[in-house]
């Protein structure tokens, strides 16, 4: 639940670039619109970058101080929760790419990632595909990081295939920046 968390902080700053009009200053002042928009994708890596690396040192302080000996077996986790929180931030940049109000950004982030994905999640699963729902965009990148023991006896009795989900997770972020690019780059400033 906390992932929406870098999403919600990209629609911000993005947002306000709209609202302020600093992203046609930005291009007015000589950057083009390419270099503003790679700006803000380094911008998504650093914040990933960022978060990853209180996780890890989240993790590695429970480690020291949880009474048993460290262990770095389950260190693939951190770099899977960088790709989900790329991913998390890449739909909250393209919802506010097409939007370009924070306050509705927001909304539809929310109904997006707490709602309509899981409809249609249970819809493809059930009516379509089975398990066909474990690869929209959030979906795949929620499945990297298994549930802990008990959720995830209760809730997910049949995983997919992490690796299939991180091939999804990565195209998926791949979409999105690539229709974020072509937006900003096609769009009326």
């Amino acid at each position: 639940f906390m992932l929406v968390i870098p999403g919600i902080l990209i629609i911000l700053l993005m947002a306000n670039e709209y609202t302020f009009k600093t992203h046609r200053q930005n291009v007015i002042d000589g950057l083009g619109r390419t270099g503003f928009i790679t700006g803000k994708l380094l911008l998504m890596a650093g914040l990933a970058l960022g978060f990853t690396l209180l996780v890890f040192i989240t993790a590695l302080l429970f480690g020291l101080f949880g009474g048993t000996p460290l262990s770095f077996t389950n260190i693939k986790y951190i770099g899977l929760f960088f790709v989900q929180a790329i991913s998390f931030m890449s739909v909250g940049l393209v919802l506010v790419m097409l939007v370009k109000r924070a306050g509705i950004a927001i909304g539809i982030y929310f109904l997006y990632a707490f709602v309509v994905e899981r409809v249609l999640a249970l819809v493809i699963n059930h009516q379509l595909i089975a398990g066909g729902g474990s690869y929209l965009p959030l979906r795949s990148a929620d499945r990297l990081i298994p549930l802990p023991t008990m959720l995830g006896k209760m809730f997910d009795q049949n995983p997919p295939n992490p690796t299939y989900m991180l091939i999804t997770a990565c195209a998926w972020i791949a979409l999105m920046v690539w229709f974020c690019k072509r937006h900003f780059e096609k769009s009326d400033l």
